[in-house]
């Protein structure tokens, strides 16, 4: 799919699927601590721990800032991910960053759904860009089809999905 452009408040906000490479971002939210196959019991071994794969999301932006653990299984998940957005906003906002990236992986793996995450993004940008800043744009990456066209209606509804009274 081809990248997708927004404008909300001051800001550009740009949609891409798949991989990105962020070199050239001053700041990037990505993925910490990402299973990487399910856990297992070293070979040979009888009892003791299994070992427990994980990983984390490369990056070669100047500065990488990672999403919280969290799960489908989290009741306040809407609010870890719009906190998570928010805090990350304002931290690229007192960096005086220019251009920062928001990599979707982190919730994605935790397998919230896909409207819920993208609602919660475009808020937090939403409520951010109404406030006149050193930012730039913002781009967010998602991993998959769903998550994508999940942002496309979210950002060609944005009103539909913030409160008015808060800006």
């Amino acid at each position: 799919m081809e990248p997708r452009e927004w404008t909300l408040g001051h800001l550009k906000v740009i949609l891409r699927l798949g991989t990105h490479e962020d070199k050239d971002m001053d700041a990037m939210l990505k993925a910490d601590n990402i299973p990487l196959g399910a856990s297992m019991m070293p070979s040979g071994t009888s009892g003791g721990a299994p070992l427990d794969l994980r990983g984390k999301e490369a990056s070669d932006a100047r500065r990488v800032e990672y999403w919280p653990q969290m799960t489908i299984h989290d009741p306040k998940r809407r609010l870890f991910i719009y906190k998570a957005v928010a805090e990350f906003l304002e931290s690229a906002h007192e960096m005086e960053d220019r251009h920062i990236g928001i990599s979707t992986l982190g919730p994605e793996i935790g397998m919230i759904p896909a409207w819920e995450i993208s609602e919660e993004v475009a808020k937090a940008i939403y409520y951010y860009a109404q406030n006149d800043g050193p930012l730039e744009s913002v781009e967010i990456v998602t991993t998959t089809a769903s998550q994508f066209n999940s942002f496309v209606f979210t950002l060609n509804n944005i009103e539909m999905f913030v409160d008015r009274t808060q800006t």
